[in-house]
């Protein structure tokens, strides 16, 4: 959806990016401080969105979380300053869809009524071999307390099981850690459903966050807030949308665009329906992967590609060409978490035991240097010290040990080298340290 009338650039946004309605422009400041405290819920009751008066009205204003750098449009004001002296930004209208701190940035924005306390939700899955334990999500009876449905099992549409998820209220809102205590909760419920579940079979463990808008103890059952501020016009709030948001992804946009529509005119994109180039372009579908299609299709693939022809992930049964489909993606992800997130790979049971040394060799083989490889991007190098003047570390019997060789040419990586361990009958053991996870041994 776009305006029909030029539209009014945030400063840092590019032009064809902004949506502008005839009103004034909001004026946004930057907080004084990133560490803010959450303002007390109010007492007030939230109006339900369709009971909410939605008639043009004078913007908002909203702290800046972040300075930009980014060019300002010529025919744009300059931005009237923050109390704290810090820059603003302007905007006709605001969606506040911040998750866990949605709160912050509706006080930010002088609507107090909200406190968002995080709860945290535990899960861990379970190898393929335990798929046939369940053919359907189960269960529990429901608890007394009626804010959670209790421990239940899911299938995927991968062949793995999901077990939780726990609920456990916490202080900190980026906390995603497991706990073994927690852990063995799951378990113990689980079995309660299925007492043949297998003792070895899990796999991995992970947690999320649910942005509950009610305090712990409380019997109040919280529900999705989507609407428009009755306190700051101009600010759309979605704050509470917990597990089921994911369900109901369809459905929030066609609320937030019906608010939309009260606050700045819109129309439809020409050409939606005819798909001439100007409507939303999905790109291409996906391939089948290889463990999806049968013996005739992977025998014309392989005959095609001989790179489909090696396994490099045995548990996912990913080949090294799909591995080098992945690399190659248009979006220039080169990192081992981009590999997994395309194909699979690392996500079986072994979570990467396997795989991980194979998906380097790719990603050397296509011309990445060691200090290039990372887990996920960023400072998450595999191999700390392979790039110019760095520090080389290894693994032994007695821990980690840091070693360094300039060779022939001090302050450069000419002549270096890495000495490997040694095992008793005499064959070279190099290791490879993953960040967060296992050594994995390559001889």
């Amino acid at each position: 959806w776009s305006s029909p009338s030029p539209p009014a650039a945030l400063p840092g946004l590019h032009p064809s990016a902004a949506t502008h309605s005839p009103s004034p422009p909001a004026t946004i400041p930057q907080p004084p401080t990133t560490t803010q405290s959450p303002a007390p819920p109010a007492a007030s009751s939230v109006p339900h969105p369709s009971t909410t008066s939605h008639s043009p009205s004078p913007p908002a204003t909203v702290p800046n979380p972040a300075p930009t750098n980014l060019p300002r449009r010529p025919h744009h004001p300059s931005p009237a300053p923050h109390a704290s002296g810090g820059p603003t930004l302007t905007t006709t209208v605001i969606i506040n869809c911040a998750g866990m701190y949605a709160d912050r940035i509706a006080a930010m924005a002088g609507d107090h009524r909200f406190t968002i306390y995080p709860c945290r939700g535990e899960y861990f899955v379970l190898d393929k071999y335990a798929a046939s334990l369940i053919t359907r999500m189960i269960y529990p009876v429901p608890p007394r307390d009626l804010r959670v449905l209790g421990i239940h099992l899911t299938p995927t549409v991968d062949g793995t099981i999901l077990i939780g998820p726990s609920a456990e209220f916490i202080d900190h809102r980026d906390d995603v850690a497991t706990t073994g205590e927690v852990m063995r909760t799951l378990l113990r419920e689980a079995r309660a459903l299925i007492p043949s579940l297998p003792e070895g079979s899990v796999i991995q463990s992970f947690s999320g966050l649910r942005p509950k808008l009610n305090p712990p103890g409380s019997r109040e059952v919280g529900d999705f807030i989507i609407e428009e501020s009755p306190r700051v016009p101009g600010l759309i709030n979605l704050l509470g949308i917990e597990s089921p948001g994911l369900t109901a992804s369809p459905a929030i946009p066609a609320v937030v665009l019906e608010l939309l529509e009260d606050l700045v005119p819109l129309a439809e994109k020409q050409g939606a329906e005819h798909g001439d180039g100007h409507a939303w372009n999905p790109g291409p579908r996906l391939p089948l992967r290889f463990a999806d299609m049968t013996p005739g299709e992977r025998a014309r693939l392989v005959a095609a590609d001989p790179d489909h022809g090696r396994i490099v992930c045995r548990c996912e049964l990913v080949t090294r060409g799909e591995v080098m489909r992945a690399l190659n993606n248009p979006l220039g992800s080169r990192s081992i978490l981009g590999v997994r997130m395309r194909t699979r790979a690392t996500l079986g049971r072994c979570q990467g035991g396997f795989c991980i040394p194979r998906i380097v060799e790719v990603m050397r083989e296509t011309g990445l240097e060691d200090h290039e490889i990372t887990l996920r991007g960023g400072g998450s190098v595999l191999f700390p010290g392979r790039g110019p003047g760095g520090t080389g570390c290894r693994e032994n019997q007695t821990g980690w040990t840091v070693s360094r060789d300039h060779g022939s040419n001090p302050g450069s990586d000419e002549g270096a080298r890495d000495t490997p361990d040694h095992r008793a009958d005499g064959r070279e053991l190099r290791k490879i340290g993953i960040p967060g996870g296992d050594t994995h041994d390559r001889e």
